[in-house]
């Protein structure tokens, strides 16, 4: 948690090439820097990222010497992260007696000794009998998207796809006549620049016969026999991407390697469908099926064919280990005991899936330079500097470590005049709607001054007091006489200090989208009260997120309780932002943001009467107003005090009242549009209550969640 968010950024797409990593990485941690800077320090660090700050006493080697911080992390621009898998104890407990048997078996095959003769008979064999590789003909290809085709030779076909989800492909092939199979290998191969593959899923099934029984074997340009291995259980609920491959221009294919545990005789007229599970994000591949008769002791990896031929004289003693070692692997009863660690290893992956994972930044042992980038461009590198904190605010104290644990440490010192300001008037903010300090994004000489300084030193020296408690500081503000006014005013008032600055009358704006949509939940009882969990995806207008979103990328609803979470775990893809969410001024979510805009528009009062949640909110609260008065007006008086805490008047009484009894009557005489309105959403309506009943009331509870003083804090 206290490293991971600073992961959150643009991925690179497309090959991960020295100019790109370059590219990407400079601006990862630009990002960190002013990022860091806004947050802790409420200053606008982005300005000396490409010169001396015009305003405010920072330099641009301060922004370096800020990013030295930050430049030490392993990334390639790829979004590959590091994650600290967080297990119970009694997790633990349950896999300690398996990662303990793994120990064993693989400290017996450490064990196993081969005479030094028939290792280096072996390896003569690899050289002089080298395995032959023929590819399979392809006879018929499907697919769902995509369109596969198929070489004018019929040994090959190419996928052309960009940013695709899980494609199957199903490649017929007719198998050689009088040849017996050994072992079966997938290649892709591609030009293009970028190409990102991952497999999964894959089978074969030679016509009228059960699926070949396949495993992994040590072969292929990067894969391993265990990332081999991993596809091949199809009955898995979760797809499993086997590995990122990167093959480009002049570079060999990557290959997966799988051996056969009964060599398969082919007859006159035997066929296979090759199943195979794919994803692509690039450009076009081609993918090649092959076959071998040789024996399992051929199939190793080809930097082991490159020791294999090597002279025996010249082999350094690392090169001979490393000969025993894949010899031993390839004996029966070194098989037997892989089987056993594999069987082992599938069962703790399967335990550590389900563990909850924290994304976390890992420090290199050797930090990397960081130099003063001139005006801001990544490849013109000027004076180098050391990880350091702004010269013009207090220094780090002497011994702190120089990385991103003594700049926190230094961040909440109580040397530092920032950092405890800054956070009090955020949380001002939160619960008036304006900060102490308007401007709570720059506290700098272009910034507001704060309305009640010494109201935002005190509560800043209160803060570090406790410890850095938000909860008793949020507990004292909302306690507080000034908290606790109305929010009424009157005309005096508003002319006097119409943005109440002078604190006369107590808060009221209009909340957050978040906070409008979970309110109409709760007061509906549809809010589900689950903490934790992966991001859902709740109600979304139909074919916006395809029509933005790259390739063939589609939004799939989430069911029962996911379309009721709370707003805090709406997936968001920062190119397609949840609308509802924008028209409630959401910040799109490209960089850090710690103030909203608020507005006022009909866009607004449109998602709040047309948008499924809400006419699905207002369908639950209108059964709650039914099933807890026995007249409309007292239904009408339950859903006031549900949703706005407060009694409705005789007037207001008297207009939905009648506007119930309109609705009531157009929807008797036309039921199916009271039909129409009670499938809006997923939740089913109340078989007790007619249905004209119920979209009548709905109608009402509809004005309700529409009322500004529904969507306002007051």
């Amino acid at each position: 948690m206290a490293s991971g968010w600073r992961w959150t950024g643009w991925m690179q797409r497309g090959l991960p090439t020295p100019k790109a990593i370059r590219m990407t990485t400079t601006r990862y941690t630009a990002d960190r820097v002013e990022t860091t800077a806004s947050v802790w320090l409420a200053q606008t660090f982005n300005c000396t990222r490409c010169h001396d700050h015009k305003f405010d006493p920072f330099t641009q080697k301060d922004f370096y010497s800020l990013k030295a911080f930050f430049n030490n992390v392993n990334e390639q621009g790829d979004g590959n992260q590091s994650k600290l898998i967080l297990a119970s104890k009694e997790v633990e407990a349950r896999m300690m007696p398996l990662q303990k048997e793994v120990s064993a078996l693989e400290r017996k095959l450490a064990s196993q000794s081969v005479a030094d003769a028939v290792v280096h008979a072996w390896a003569e064999r690899l050289v002089k009998q080298p395995t032959d590789w023929e590819p399979l003909e392809i006879a018929q290809l499907s697919a769902p998207q995509g369109k596969p085709v198929a070489a004018s030779d019929a040994r090959a076909f190419d996928l052309s796809l960009v940013n695709s989800e899980r494609v199957p492909i199903v490649a017929k092939v007719r198998l050689p006549a009088g040849k017996t199979i050994t072992a079966l290998r997938l290649e892709c191969s591609t030009e293009a620049d970028g190409a990102r593959i991952g497999v999964g899923r894959v089978w074969v099934q030679p016509s009228g016969k059960k699926p070949l029984a396949l495993e992994g074997a040590v072969e292929g340009v990067s894969r391993k026999a265990t990332e081999a291995e991993r596809v091949l259980d199809t009955t898995a609920k979760n797809y499993t991407t086997l590995a990122i491959l990167v093959p480009g221009p002049n570079k060999p294919s990557e290959a997966l390697v799988w051996q056969l545990e009964t060599p398969l005789t082919v007859r006159e007229g035997d066929t296979a469908e090759f199943n195979i599970t794919v994803t692509v994000a690039g450009r076009e591949t081609a993918w090649q099926m092959l076959f071998t008769e040789a024996p399992a002791d051929q199939l190793v990896a080809e930097t082991t064919l490159a020791i294999a031929g090597k002279d025996a004289a010249s082999r350094t003693k690392t090169d001979v280990e490393t000969l025993r070692r894949e010899y031993q692997l390839l004996l029966s009863e070194s098989r037997e005991v892989r089987a056993k660690i594999a069987g082992l290893n599938a069962r703790l992956d399967a335990i550590r899936a389900q563990l909850p994972a924290a994304i976390v930044m890992v420090e290199r042992e050797k930090p990397k330079d960081t130099f003063i980038l001139m005006r801001g461009v990544y490849d013109k590198p000027g004076e180098k500097v050391s990880p350091a904190t702004p010269a013009v605010l207090p220094p780090m104290t002497e011994g702190a470590p120089r990385n991103r644990l003594g700049l926190a440490r230094w961040l909440v010192s109580s040397e530092n005049p920032l950092t405890a300001r800054v956070t009090m008037n955020r949380l001002w903010q939160s619960i008036f709607g304006t900060g102490l300090v308007r401007t709570s994004e720059d506290f700098g000489a272009q910034g507001e001054a704060p309305s009640h300084p010494e109201l935002l030193d005190w509560l800043a020296g209160e803060f570090m007091r406790s410890g850095w408690d938000m909860q008793h500081m949020l507990r004292l503000i909302l306690n507080s006489a000034t908290y606790q006014q109305s929010s009424r005013t009157t005309p005096a008032l508003l002319a006097a200090d119409p943005d109440n600055r002078l604190l006369a009358r107590g808060p009221r704006f209009r909340m957050n989208g978040e906070f409008v949509r979970d309110q109409a939940l709760a007061a509906a009882g549809l809010l589900s009260e689950k903490v934790g969990g992966k991001s859902v995806r709740p109600y979304h207008p139909s074919g916006l997120y395809e029509a933005v979103a790259a390739g063939t990328a589609s939004y799939v609803e989430g069911k029962g309780d996911d379309l009721h979470r709370r707003s805090l775990y709406t997936y968001w893809r920062r190119s397609v932002p949840h609308p509802a969410m924008i028209a409630f001024d959401s910040p799109g979510r490209e960089v850090c943001a710690l103030r909203r805009p608020r507005s006022n528009t009909p866009l607004q009062a449109l998602n709040l009467m047309n948008d499924p949640t809400y006419i699905e909110a207002a369908r639950h609260l209108a059964a709650r107003m039914i099933k807890a008065a026995p007249t409309v007006p007292a239904q009408i008086q339950h859903g006031y005090r549900t949703l706005l805490a407060r009694g409705a008047s005789a007037a207001e009484l008297a207009v939905l009242t009648r506007a119930y009894e309109r609705a009531h009557a157009d929807f008797a005489a036309h039921p199916e549009a009271a039909t129409g309105l009670l499938k809006t959403g997923i939740a089913t309506a109340d078989a007790k209550i007619s249905p004209a009943t119920l979209a009548a009331m709905t109608s009402v509870a509809s004005t309700l969640l529409c009322l500004d003083e529904a969507v306002t804090k007051e």
